[in-house]
């Protein structure tokens, strides 16, 4: 049996109302990566050292330039499906801050990001079976 590396995955479901509208941080992927061009929620892996909620964080800074506070982060899922998208665990966060915009959005990865009115997710192409994630998840 081929042993591969232990990965875990993390995913951020930021969470803001606007005028009465629920919204949702999403980003669209960069046409030259894996799923380019649909649209996910922040997501990346964890590194060796680093707590899920700092794998989160980072990965929302480093790809969105949107920095948040990580103790304002809840642990809402852990998903341990191996099969899934080549990730032993999955672990997903939610937060109802607004996060700091402070960086510009890294072009290799995110060609485009939004906070995406609730009533319009089905009018968008998805990586990663996100938007039936975003449904169960706000619930």
């Amino acid at each position: 049996m081929k042993e591969n590396p232990r990965t875990v995955g993390v995913v951020l479901l930021a969470v803001r109302k606007e005028e009465d509208k629920l919204q949702i941080l999403v980003q669209k992927r960069a046409s030259e990566i894996s799923f380019g061009g649909l649209w996910c929620l922040p997501c990346g892996h964890l590194e060796y050292n680093e707590t899920g909620e700092e794998a989160a964080v980072r990965e929302t800074y480093e790809e969105m330039g949107i920095l948040f506070d990580k103790e304002k982060l809840t642990l809402i899922e852990t998903d341990t499906n191996p099969n899934i998208y080549n990730q032993n665990v999955i672990l997903r966060y939610k937060t109802t801050s607004q996060g700091q915009y402070i960086n510009k959005v890294n072009d290799a990865e995110v060609s485009d990001w939004k906070w995406l009115n609730i009533s319009e997710l089905d009018n968008y192409n998805w990586a990663f079976n996100h938007k039936n994630i975003i449904k169960k998840l706000l619930k």
